[in-house]
């Protein structure tokens, strides 16, 4: 085990978790977390007010939206504590929603002052709509010391977003053109590939899929930047801007 997570470093993870999760799955799919990544730090999760149903996805967005100020509160209790040195994020699906939005409004209160507050901030297929994703990234990066987006193109749920939202993409979509969303400072990969039940049908499953988990527990035990850094099969591209992007092989 690294020093970043060991006792020689005051380390905390939260995990905010998505659409269909009630509060006993995501209690469970935290310890799930930190025992696949051989976490010791302090494990956090912030539990939105979800029905846990497969058809109640519209009750769900309205919940998660109405968690922002909460969250946000949350957040700067725990932040305020001063009893961490580092403070990691991994927010799942509608779980983003909330966060952004809250991240955004502490970034504003401290205009000037802002400090960076959260080591790796790690956005796993992000229901977000994907212009506002753009304008929020700058609060996200400013706050964070490093951010890095999960992006898959067969994940069910995002398609019923998309389905909500007119056909508007996700943060965490794939364009046709095998692109996720894409912005500087903020490590975008797309990981279709790693498992077709990485975020389909299995939505919350990404937390089974050992390759994904073994990417998020180098983030997290060692800080590892870029993606390719990490695992040497994955490709890094660019767009036409030069922006990188990452994508796992078939």
């Amino acid at each position: 085990m690294s020093s970043r997570i060991s006792g020689e470093t005051r380390s905390a993870i939260l995990y905010i978790h998505g659409y269909n999760v009630g509060f006993d799955q995501a209690a469970f799919r935290l310890a799930q977390i930190t025992h696949d990544l051989q976490y010791d730090g302090v494990p956090f999760f912030y539990s939105l007010p979800s029905r846990a149903g497969l058809f109640d996805y519209e009750y769900d967005q309205q919940s998660a939206r109405q968690a922002r100020k909460y969250l946000g509160e949350f957040l700067e209790i725990v932040t305020g504590t001063n009893e961490f040195d580092e403070i990691n994020i991994i927010a799942h699906s509608l779980g983003s929603d909330p966060l952004l939005e809250a991240i955004k409004d502490m970034n504003l209160k401290m205009r000037e002052d802002s400090a960076v507050l959260f080591n790796e901030l790690i956005l796993a297929a992000p229901d977000v709509d994907w212009d506002v994703f753009l304008e929020m990234a700058e609060h996200l990066v400013q706050l964070s010391e490093n951010v890095t987006l999960y992006a898959s193109g067969k994940d069910w749920a995002l398609e019923v977003a998309e389905l909500y939202a007119g056909g508007e993409p996700r943060a965490g979509s794939v364009l046709e053109n095998g692109s996720p969303i894409i912005t500087s400072e903020i490590e975008s990969i797309n990981a279709t590939a790693l498992n077709t039940a990485l975020f389909s049908f299995g939505h919350n499953d990404y937390v089974k899929n050992r390759v994904l988990m073994e990417d998020i527990g180098r983030l997290i035990d060692r800080g590892i930047h870029p993606p390719n850094r990490r695992n040497n099969t994955v490709r890094q591209l660019r767009n036409s801007d030069g922006i990188p992007y990452w994508i796992f092989p078939n």
